[in-house]
């Protein structure tokens, strides 16, 4: 009797000590967010827009299903941004505010065991690629924010298999393919790091949903004869390999992270073991990537 009693003290202990580090860990979060969203806002006012913001711009003007080379999403967050004014602040406004929310939402979306808040500050603030695009307009934007929103979701989908895990994963994917066409890569090493998922029919459910949220952009490629699936599998192809194709994208993989961290960074993440499904499906995206 004495030890059960024992246990539960030690237990509601445990618990009151535990919430001020929840609580802390949670300041630490939105202020490190708060920062981004000043930082990236100072960076998409004083800076000029790139040649690309300027046609996703000129896209924005003319809304539509689809266009030559990309889904429609960075049009539209443009031109959201651009109801509220003209100018480079605002045709970035939408990739800084997603970007600020991807910022929480991925730390949300790690298994609770690897969560440390002042390793993932450090990490997001030494990024290279990760801060270029936080406020600089392009389709990656997006793209993050709704494979951020995805791995919450599968996250939750992990844990309870229903319907309505299956139509928010449904949402996320839908909003990750009218992104950017890479959002397929995402998918695929998820379900290879959990091919049970073929088996499951809350899986197949979602793969309805999106098929059917997606029609609209696959008949407008159909009206216009397949205009994008043309041009990123043939026109923009190198006609010849030179051996650069390959060292370069072997470099960039090292400044993605940037090149002070990234090693520190590789030989941590391949330390890691594998104790459920959610970090097994983190580790195949991130040696995906």
């Amino acid at each position: 009797m004495l030890l059960k009693y024992q246990q539960l003290y030690m237990s509601i202990t445990s618990g009151i000590m535990e919430q001020p580090d929840r609580r802390h860990e949670t300041r630490t979060l939105y202020l490190f967010m708060l920062c981004w969203l000043i930082i990236n806002a100072l960076q998409a006012f004083f800076l000029g827009l790139e040649g690309d913001e300027a046609y996703y711009w000129h896209l924005s003007q003319h809304i539509d299903w689809s266009y030559f080379d990309h889904p429609p999403l960075v049009a539209v967050l443009i031109r959201m941004g651009e109801t509220l004014g003209h100018g480079s602040f605002f045709t970035r406004l939408g990739t800084v505010l997603i970007t600020t929310l991807s910022v929480g939402i991925i730390y949300k979306a790690l298994p609770e065991y690897l969560k440390n808040i002042k390793w993932y500050v450090l990490t997001g603030a030494s990024t290279l690629l990760l801060n270029v695009y936080s406020f600089i307009t392009t389709p990656d934007a997006p793209l993050l924010f709704f494979s951020s929103l995805f791995l919450l979701t599968y996250k939750s989908f992990i844990r309870k298999q229903s319907a309505g895990n299956s139509i928010l994963m449904a949402l996320c994917i839908t909003g990750m393919f009218y992104s950017k066409y890479h959002g397929v890569l995402l998918i695929f090493f998820v379900v290879l790091s959990n091919y049970k998922m073929l088996f499951n029919r809350y899986f197949w459910l979602t793969v309805l949903i999106t098929t059917l949220l997606f029609l609209p952009h696959i008949y407008w490629q159909y009206q216009h004869d397949w205009p994008s699936f043309r041009y990123h599998l043939n026109e923009r192809l190198a006609r010849r390999y030179r051996i650069n194709h390959t060292t370069d994208y072997l470099l960039g993989q090292i400044l993605v992270f940037g090149p002070f961290i990234s090693l520190l960074f590789y030989a941590t993440c391949y330390r890691l073991k594998i104790k459920d499904q959610l970090l097994k499906t983190h580790l195949f995206i991130f040696g995906a990537r």
